[in-house]
């Protein structure tokens, strides 16, 4: 980490995932030992919210939860734990649509931020994600562009980050659309 800050400088913002890998006790020192290269925040640190919550009371790191947070249920959960600064929401984990969102303005009722991220979703998946990042006004960096760890044309129907962003698509819908070679490509079965 203290290479990789060297090289970017103070920006752009470090988060380090541990998803869930840690002890807490194995987080609380690893957590310190990494606080020196300026991190943003520490995601997943340990596998339960009961054991983040007590890592966040001996830590100055912001922590996220990832892996418990499917729903606006999981985020006031967190927050009662006290067991995160931020929750990571991903709309496939959530149920779709209005459950991510549900999600995300629970995380912002109760005064802990929140971001989106894909589960490598299709284009159809990160458009609306893009779509909800927007529409919530999300401060923190979504982790979207997983579009490119594909190779398909199908991974082109949303253009590549640009200085670290994504547009948000217009058009009908969600606005993504897809040609019919593209989903020739990647189709396993037609069923009539």
């Amino acid at each position: 980490m203290a290479g990789v800050r060297e090289v970017v400088g103070p920006w752009p913002a470090l988060r380090v995932d541990a998803n869930g890998a840690w002890k807490p006790a194995e987080a609380v020192e690893a957590i310190t030992a990494l606080s020196a290269n300026d991190l943003q925040l520490v995601e997943q640190p340990c596998s339960t919210l009961e054991e983040m919550a007590e890592v966040r009371a001996r830590v100055e790191v912001p922590l996220a939860a990832d892996e418990p947070i499917a729903g606006a249920a999981d985020v006031r959960r967190a927050i009662e734990l006290g067991a995160c600064d931020a929750v990571n929401v991903k709309l496939a984990g959530s149920g779709g649509f209005g459950p991510a969102r549900d999600a995300l303005r629970a995380a912002r009722d109760g005064g802990i931020g929140a971001w989106l991220s894909s589960t490598l979703d299709g284009p159809w998946g990160i458009g609306a994600a893009l779509q909800l990042a927007s529409g919530e006004r999300l401060s923190l960096a979504c982790g979207l562009a997983t579009l490119g760890l594909f190779d398909a044309e199908l991974a082109r129907a949303l253009p590549s980050p640009r200085t670290g962003l994504m547009a948000v698509p217009h058009g009908p819908g969600i606005g993504v659309e897809v040609s019919d070679s593209a989903l020739a490509e990647v189709l396993v079965e037609e069923i009539h």
